[in-house]
């Protein structure tokens, strides 16, 4: 509104300084009522015979003219937008000011002798960092803030240290986002879930699928609610689900983990047994294995020289990784100009298109396969094959899908076998312990099935643990299905978001005996170590309740795999300090270099 009211001011004091209009053309102040409106507004005055529909064509001064010209131009748009802006800043005041408000109307009723009605507090009566007017607490991820967006999880445990077990944390225009840090409040929400739990969306994946509609029927199963979800979950998920599923892809996944001990032991250095980027190795396995059970094929990402096809993969997967990271917690300007100017949301379009074409080609192959070999799609212990053959579904949700499982996959698997190694090799005596089990039990070469693994009870409690210290899905986000009263007396209303933060709950002393300190014995029966032992109610890394991730078994059963083979033939140190990292998801930071020593099998 100031600057409209400028670029006015600008242009009446040109048209009285000057005696000439904006258009250049010498005027003379008239006291014809509108030869003067029209000089005031910088029209040419009219002549003689000429006609009050005169056209404005502006040739301002200089640059400030030219500015206030433009302004005037749009200057309804301008205040128009300037009064929404005033309008949705006052809402978050409004709310705030109402339980004031609602005391004061209290006090009146009291004094009166009217019964009163005072409500329970409500969910701005929660405490929680500083807020600003449209940006919220984004201000704290910022280069004027005390943490990154890489270091989002340590700004949780600085809100639960400063504001307690329950946290009202300010997302852009002030919409309130709410942090759960105690056990019981996180249980109540994942124990009450509704028919059809709701989750928030990813925002920049519906966009694009949006975009994309003529490839994309839907928002995707991730971030559909209602019915809708309930529809597609059930028609996408028992291939993942399956018994018979998880033996068929044993051998596989023994295979590609003894593809990943051969690149180990070409990777390092003989002198000082060092593997220097075992992250990325790592990674490469979690693609190779999350390709094999989607697409049915070796893909080939633990080669050096990976194909143009497998290259595109990769490169895809990271990319959109990246820029989905960006998407969600950076400003959001994306949703508000054309793709074409946003960087963010080009990178994403781009690389998820590659992604999509590149998955929808192998599906189209095994489409091809079946008309011209009339090979059937029977195999009930293929994925692929099973989507093919489900009736209800449409071609696009079988490659969408895909896609789907490969990207969550990637990372998921990844980051749980980096962290439970870590863990593992920063503990001298759980390695030593874990080395007799797998001795024991194991002959060099012997290849992990579900029924070996079931056994290893304590390589399951290496993982477990590590699982309950460093979740890769540390948090879980859902949408009240009803009020709810939280600890502290809160009553957050219904459809309000909430962040189940269990990883900062399991490392509480009042949830967990030491809980602090890895230690695997905590989750083992007849322990020599005193630890009770322990439900699992706080450690769900995949997910909870109907919305747990579908390929939660696969996951582990690779995981499993690779750790065993691993401490199996060697001894591992850490090289570098052992940290965590927030990238959508709870990473590993740095390349995670790690020496290695062989060990002397019997």
């Amino acid at each position: 509104c100031l600057i409209c009211a400028l670029a006015n001011h600008h242009k009446v004091q040109y048209v009285l300084n000057t005696g000439q209009g904006f258009s250049g053309t010498p005027t003379k102040i008239s006291t014809n009522t509108t030869a003067t409106t029209n000089m005031a507004i910088g029209m040419n005055p009219l002549k003689p015979g000429e006609s009050s529909e005169s056209t404005w064509q502006p040739r301002p001064p200089g640059l400030i003219g030219l500015i206030a010209d433009a302004v005037c131009e749009f200057e309804v748009l301008i205040m128009f937008m300037a009064v929404c802006v005033v309008l949705i800043s006052l809402v978050p005041l409004l709310l705030k000011w109402s339980r004031p408000l609602k005391y004061i109307t209290n006090k009146i009723w009291t004094l009166l002798g009217q019964p009163q009605d005072v409500a329970a507090k409500g969910i701005f009566d929660i405490p929680g960092p500083l807020s600003l007017p449209f940006l919220g607490s984004s201000w704290m991820y910022s280069r004027f803030g005390p943490f990154t967006r890489n270091k989002y999880h340590e700004s949780n445990d600085s809100k639960y240290a400063s504001f307690g077990p329950v946290v009202r944390e300010e997302v852009l225009f002030n919409f309130p986002l709410i942090h759960l840090f105690e056990k019981a409040d996180i249980e109540n929400v994942i124990r009450n879930e509704s028919e059809y739990p709701m989750r928030p969306p990813n925002e920049a994946d519906v966009f694009y699928r949006r975009l994309r509609h003529d490839i994309y029927l839907n928002d995707g199963m991730v971030n559909l609610n209602g019915p809708k979800w309930h529809t597609l979950r059930s028609l996408l998920t028992p291939p993942l689900t399956n018994r018979k599923t998880l033996k068929s892809y044993s051998t596989q996944m023994n295979a590609i983990a003894n593809d990943l001990m051969e690149h180990i032991q070409v990777e390092r250095d003989n002198e000082l047994g060092m593997v220097r980027d075992f992250k990325d190795l790592v990674y490469r396995t979690g693609l190779e294995t999350v390709g094999t059970i989607s697409l049915d094929r070796r893909m080939g990402f633990l080669h050096k020289e990976m194909n143009e096809e497998t290259l595109l993969i990769l490169e895809s997967i990271k990319g959109y990784q990246t820029s989905s990271n960006e998407a969600m917690y950076g400003l959001p300007w994306w949703k508000y100009v054309p793709t074409r100017f946003s960087g963010v949301l080009t990178n994403l379009v781009y690389h998820k298109d590659n992604l999509f074409n590149a998955v929808g080609k192998i599906v189209d192959e095994a489409l091809a396969d079946e008309r011209n070999n009339g090979s059937s799609y029977d195999d009930e212990n293929s994925i692929l094959k099973q989507l093919l053959k489900t009736p209800e579904l449409d071609i696009r949700d079988v490659k969408a899908s895909l896609v789907d499982y490969i990207t969550a996959g990637v990372e998921t698997i990844g980051n749980s076998i980096i962290f439970a190694i870590s863990l593992i090799a920063l503990h001298p005596k759980v390695q030593e312990r874990l080395h007799q089990e797998l001795d024991d039990s194991l002959r060099p070469g012997d290849d992990l099935t579900l029924e070996k693994i079931n056994g290893l009870k304590y390589l399951k409690a290496c993982i477990l643990e590590s699982f309950r210290m460093y979740p890769t899905a540390s948090q879980i986000a859902r949408i009240l299905p009803q009020n709810t009263e939280v600890t502290g007396g809160y009553v957050l209303p219904m459809h309000s978001v909430v962040l189940c933060h269990q990883r900062l709950a399991s490392l509480q002393d009042k949830n967990f005996t030491q809980a602090k300190k890895f230690a695997p014995e905590r989750w083992m029966e007849n322990s020599e170590v005193d630890f009770p032992v322990c439900e699992r109610g706080l450690v769900f890394p995949f997910g909870a309740g109907k919305r747990i991730c579908p390929g939660k078994r696969l996951a582990e059963q690779e995981i499993h795999v690779i750790v065993a083979k691993l401490f199996q033939k060697y001894s591992v140190t850490l090289v570098e300090e052992f940290q965590a990292e927030f990238n959508f998801l709870l990473t590993p930071s740095g390349s995670v270099p790690i020496r290695i020593r062989d060990r002397t099998l019997g």
